[in-house]
């Protein structure tokens, strides 16, 4: 999903419930005013662990012990006061930037996301879009529970691009 104004966009991973998916769409009109990436941040985390805490407690109060597989994951790209960002913020309440890396992926694809960009940035004669692209489908083959919806995001200053259409990555063309 992304902000209504800013050029910042997000993607969940994990517990895909009716209220992780109301935690996404409350961040489409996140105050981003401030154009500081820790003010953003910290609302972000404190927004996710409030959703994450409520899921826990409506686990342990329907008899299930909570795991960590049950709480929702956000990973955020975008600019802010002209900086550009790329953000975990993980089901236990920890944030960490990616930016000086460039690339990271999350959920159970996301590992073999990592690996698969690290090898494919050895390659030459490739786009870096197609290298993306085979990193999606290479995810999305190897681990299991990892499939689509699935994004590609082009984060400019001036806005934000699915680079990425319907099918795309398995080869399939819309």
């Amino acid at each position: 999903m992304k902000h209504n104004e800013a050029p910042l966009a997000w993607g969940p991973s994990g517990n895909w419930g009716l209220e992780a998916q109301q935690l996404c769409i409350s961040l489409t009109d996140l105050d981003v005013s401030s154009g500081d990436w820790t003010v953003v941040t910290k609302d972000i985390a404190d927004r996710l662990a409030k959703h994450n805490g409520e899921q826990r407690q409506r686990m342990t109060l329907s008899g299930v012990q909570p795991v960590s597989d049950t709480a929702t994951q956000l990973l955020t790209v975008g600019w802010l006061g002209g900086q550009p960002g790329i953000t975990e913020f993980d089901g236990t309440g920890r944030i960490t930037p990616y930016l000086d890396v460039g690339f990271h992926a999350i959920g159970s694809g996301g590992v073999h996301a990592v690996v698969a960009q690290f090898a494919l940035s050895k390659v030459t004669g490739i786009s870096p879009l197609d290298k993306l692209k085979l990193t999606l489908q290479t995810a999305i083959q190897l681990a299991p529970g990892c499939d689509f919806p699935a994004h590609i995001w082009r984060i400019r200053l001036d806005g934000i691009e699915d680079v990425l259409s319907p099918g795309a990555a398995s080869g399939h063309t819309p």
